[in-house]
């Protein structure tokens, strides 16, 4: 990602004084667009009327002269400030009208140049001449540059942009260069308008080998770099603490949300008014075509004590001193890149002047500076802290400021919002979801904590000692405040930037009147506005630097789950969520149709309470509040009548466990008789059924089939209705044939005992649910939980949507099989191993409910 970008413009080589150069329309054309629009686009000033720089008009007309120049004699048009064009004879080929103009502050040059105006030379064969004053030059040829460029390039040709050789009169203080036509005759348009840039910045040598002018330090978000090097300034001319961040520069001027880049005319207008208002001074610009000229005035301001903004084509840096008697500068870049690379550097980076020419993409971009025309204050910080809001494309490479919350439904906590800079916005930043990047108008109730990683620097270059504390503020209450421990600086040194990190997480905790969520300082729709105060603090407490975020956190409880949603009237009701405080507030309660239930628990998280006495269904809702009442979301709860009567049910039964078949031999093996007998068991259960009061009970029993049916009629007005059969005592009074009680078979073969038995016994018993017919249930007429047994003990509970029963009088059936499962082994009196059999299943007896209304 491109953090240094402000304008769609690339980078060219280094070119040499008074050679000529080519560049493409289109590119050319791209830029001067993007000036414009760039420099043009709107944004909030915060409610401040500006007092602009001295000097941000552009392109002040001051003369304008025509003369008819006819080629057979040629001509002159002269201005009154002694500006003088000569065509000589022969030079065009017809009789032409030729304009020239002078314009004060051209565009993108401000106060440092003035620029002449050309009309009227389309058809240009010849050299013409134009002489221009300059002033009093000792070094023309370092002081003066003139170059020649177009405002107006024609659409789809190469466009020429050159700067010109002159010849210097020290007598008048003027200098002449040649108007010559392109060398391409499709060309030859360009010189129908065309634009002379004249600059004299006298000569100046430094003072010294070396200048420093220490001054605060802030790294850039995203394309911001030009705000980076603004606040810098405004800082080091502002000590006290307005609580600056990126973002207000960017709201102030007006740039894009999705790019931070400033065009020039921006830079030279409304970034300077920004400047001028908070470093409380006169701010002045000057554009330079030429970086020796440049050089000069650099120099100038440095020696007089003033750090200069540099605007170069892609990026924008702070000037704060020289090395080398001024063949380098020193840099704050605020890439924050250490050790700095070829193209990107950090605090206190050293550059040559020639790395400097390099950053332009064609001579036509001017390189520009910025200056507040007053002295540094003694007390300035130099110890600095940055806020860390996202740049345009999401990214925080400058720390973290998000806020954390509870997913209800898995409980997890994870991070939610995050901060992010945002030109469009009042204050210059908005809180954005982490998914889908949407703007957060408030945090939710379910927020937890705040978690705040934020970048100190020092650009002192004596070693310094700092804390930071995060206060949190709701008007003048202070909320809650941390300190980090001392943090050791080290003292800043050339091509170094000296920076740390510090991080915390500052938990919200529950709401109530005192901690960080106070009802008392939320207004009636349950928001309360924390002012988030971040402080660069000296060890003696003394004040370096600071910002301040606002944030509005919402109290209102929320409601996640309620169990059970069907409740019989006089049990638990248990209600999960989040902000309802760790304790009761004087407005809180939990509401069932509007009225009060009884509380047996409540904390941040959980609250329990106690269903009615009575039928009724509704909205059920949680309120928490002290000075106005906040209500959650709705969830819809019923409660189900607790009058019950109750049928016993009792039943006992003889089942034939298995059948014994056997022929009995005489020793000869002839059948002699047979024996045959039954191993039975008696089996008996008793129970109740329990159902809503008024229910009447039936029962049918059908020994021929093995089932027995309970029908249960329920009242017309009650719904859903709720059934529950209790089974127990289940017992098997066995007849079984035990070995040493089993039976003589005389024909047994030799050497065997003769004897055979049965062992049988029931392991377990199962009961399985089913529907009519032996379908499964359905679920949305019936459902039914069957206990698993406890103690021998069976509870299957039905619940019965009454108003979906076919019809009065219609039942719908649930059948329970009762299964039993058993483990037996049968030897025969033949010397056989005997057979064994293990958790065998089979059907003991069926039940059919019948419930109808």
């Amino acid at each position: 990602m491109l953090r240094r970008r402000l304008s769609s413009v690339g980078r060219s080589p280094l070119r040499a004084k008074g050679l000529s150069f080519s560049l493409v329309l289109g590119l050319y054309a791209t830029f001067v667009l993007s000036v414009f629009v760039a420099g043009c686009g709107g944004g909030g000033k915060g409610g401040t009327t500006p007092t602009p720089p001295t000097d941000t008009s552009a392109d002040l007309s001051v003369e304008k002269r025509s003369e008819r120049i006819d080629p057979q004699k040629g001509g002159q048009v002269a201005l009154s400030n002694g500006a003088v064009l000569t065509i000589p004879q022969g030079a065009i080929p017809t009789e032409s009208t030729v304009t020239l103009s002078l314009l004060n502050k051209p565009k993108y040059f401000g106060e440092s140049a003035v620029a002449y105006d050309i009309q009227g030379l389309g058809s240009l064969t010849g050299t013409a001449k134009l002489s221009v004053p300059v002033g009093k030059s000792e070094k023309p040829k370092e002081e003066v540059s003139i170059f020649i460029y177009d405002e107006t390039p024609i659409a789809g040709e190469p466009f020429q942009v050159k700067e010109l050789d002159f010849e210097y009169d020290a007598t008048t203080e003027k200098a002449t260069v040649d108007i010559a036509p392109p060398s391409k005759q499709s060309r030859s348009r360009i010189l129908e308008r065309l634009r002379i840039l004249v600059q004299l910045e006298p000569y100046y040598s430094a003072k010294g080998e070396e200048k420093l002018l220490p001054v605060p330090y802030y790294e850039q978000a995203g394309n911001s770099c030009w705000a980076g090097a603004n606040l810098m300034l405004v800082r080091a001319f502002n000590p006290e603490p307005p609580g600056f961040h990126i973002g207000r520069i960017l709201t102030y001027v007006g740039v894009s949300d999705d790019d931070f880049g400033i065009g020039t005319l921006a830079f030279q207008t409304t970034m300077l008014q920004y400047l001028a208002i908070h470093s409380k001074a006169t701010v002045k610009w000057r554009g330079y075509a030429s970086p020796a000229t440049l050089k000069f005035r650099m120099l100038r301001e440095l020696d007089a004590g003033h750090p200069l903004i540099l605007r170069m084509a892609g990026h924008v840096v702070l000037v704060v001193g020289y090395r080398d008697f001024g063949r380098k500068f020193v840099l704050h870049d605020p890439m924050g890149v250490t050790p700095p690379t070829n193209d990107e550097g950090g605090a206190y980076t050293v550059r040559s002047l020639e790395w400097i020419h390099n950053q332009r993409p064609y001579p036509l971009v001017a390189l520009q500076v910025a200056w507040v025309e007053a002295e540094l204050p003694s007390n300035r910080t130099l110890q600095t802290i940055g806020c860390p809001g996202a740049d345009e494309k999401g990214a925080a490479l400058l720390g973290e400021m998000r806020f954390h919350r509870i997913e209800l439904d898995t409980g997890l906590e994870k991070p939610y919002g995050y901060l992010q800079f945002r030109p469009s916005a009042v204050w210059g930043y908005a809180w954005l979801t982490l998914v889908g990047q949407n703007p957060i108008s408030e945090m939710p109730s379910e927020t937890t904590k705040l978690s705040v990683k934020v970048p100190v620097w020092n650009a002192s270059r004596e070693p310094a000692s700092v804390k930071v504390k995060v206060s949190l503020y709701t008007g003048s209450a202070c909320l809650k405040t941390w300190e980090s421990a001392t943090l050791d600086l080290p003292s800043a040194t050339d091509n170094n930037t000296v920076k740390r990190e510090v991080a915390t997480d500052i938990e919200l905790g529950p709401p109530g009147t005192d901690g960080v969520r106070r009802y008392d300082l939320a207004d009636a729709n349950g928001i309360q506005k924390v002012n988030i105060d971040v402080r660069l603090l000296g060890t003696d407490g003394s004040y370096r630097d600071s910002f301040y975020l606002d944030v509005n956190l919402s109290l209102r409880p929320v409601i996640s789950k309620v169990e059970p949603t069907k409740v019989a009237a006089g049990s638990d009701i248990i209600i999960n969520g989040a902000c309802f405080g760790d304790k009761k507030s004087t407005q809180g309660g939990v509401l069932l149709n509007g009225k009060a239930l009884q509380i047996i628990s409540w904390s941040d998280r959980k609250i329990v309470a106690k269903a009615p006495d009575y039928a009724t269904s509704g909205d059920l809702v949680v309120t928490t509040g002290e000075r106005y009442r906040y209500m959650s979301n709705r969830i819809s709860v019923t409660v189900m009548t607790k009058s019950t009567v109750k049928k016993p049910i009792k039943d006992t039964w003889d089942y034939n466990l298995r059948e014994f078949d056997r022929t009995l031999y005489d020793e000869n093996w002839n059948p002699v008789g047979e024996i045959k007998f039954d191993v039975k068991a008696k089996f008996s259960m008793e129970g109740e059924i329990e159902a809503p009061a008024g229910s009447e009970f039936t029962e049918e029993d059908n020994p021929a089939y093995g089932w027995k049916a309970y029908n249960v009629k329920i009242p017309e007005s009650i719904t859903p209705v709720k059934v529950v059969a209790t089974i127990r005592g289940l017992t098997a009074s066995n007849s079984f044939i035990e070995p040493e009680s089993g039976f003589k078979d005389n024909g047994a073969p030799p050497g065997s005992d003769g004897y055979g038995y049965v062992k049988y016994s029931v392991k377990r018993y199962e009961l399985v649910a089913k529907g009519p017919n032996g379908q499964p249930i359905d679920q949305s007429i019936c459902t039914i939980n069957i206990t698993e047994p406890n103690n021998g003990v069976y509870r299957v509970e039905f619940e019965v949507d009454a108003t979906k029963l076919y019809s009065p009088g219609t039942a719908y059936r649930v059948t329970l099989e009762l299964w039993y499962y058993y483990d037996d082994e049968v030897k025969h009196p033949n010397g056989k191993p005997a057979s064994v059999r293990s958790n065998v299943g089979r059907i003991l007896r069926t039940f059919h409910f019948h419930i109808y209304r």
